[in-house]
């Protein structure tokens, strides 16, 4: 019959707890990393895609663009909006509130005042800055390699 010596518990006991706690920070990562990706494809880029197309061909001003084009985006965010950082969050709140009051008495001949323009413009350019800068991020760090991770790391630091 063979005892246990204490030694030996031991190292049974902190092998156990080492591949216990590996094993659970490797799911974790690959939860991460799942969910960074899906983030990617399902909110960042499809907005990303809509909103360049749209702006580069259309208009300089969210609100210069197309009232369908306008929903389109908010519908977006207002779908992701759980998705993203709780400041954020308050800000695709404030562009609903300001676009929702204006979609019914707002026709195209109507032109918006300069000051409302700015006001919409500036909430929207902070969701649009922080959605560009999640969505590089993001894609950096799910499908570049260490060294161009690297490469661009330097590359921002330089600028």
């Amino acid at each position: 019959m063979h005892w246990v010596t204490e030694n030996e518990a031991v190292l049974t006991m902190m092998t156990a707890l080492l591949t216990f706690f590996l094993g659970r920070y490797t799911s974790y990562r690959e939860d991460y990393r799942e969910g960074r990706k899906e983030i990617n494809d399902t909110f960042y880029k499809p907005f990303l895609e809509l909103y360049d197309n749209e702006h580069h061909s259309m208009a300089w001003y969210y609100t210069d663009l197309s009232l369908e084009m306008q929903n389109s985006i908010m519908e977006i965010l207002l779908t992701n909006r759980y998705k993203v950082h709780p400041r954020i969050k308050n800000k695709i709140y404030e562009l609903d509130m300001y676009f929702s009051s204006r979609i019914s008495p707002l026709s195209r001949d109507q032109e918006l005042v300069d000051e409302e323009k700015e006001y919409v413009e500036k909430v929207f350019q902070s969701i649009y800055s922080y959605i560009e800068k999640e969505y590089v991020k993001n894609n950096r760090a799910l499908y570049c390699s260490l060294a161009k991770r690297f490469y661009f790391w330097i590359i921002e630091r330089r600028t």
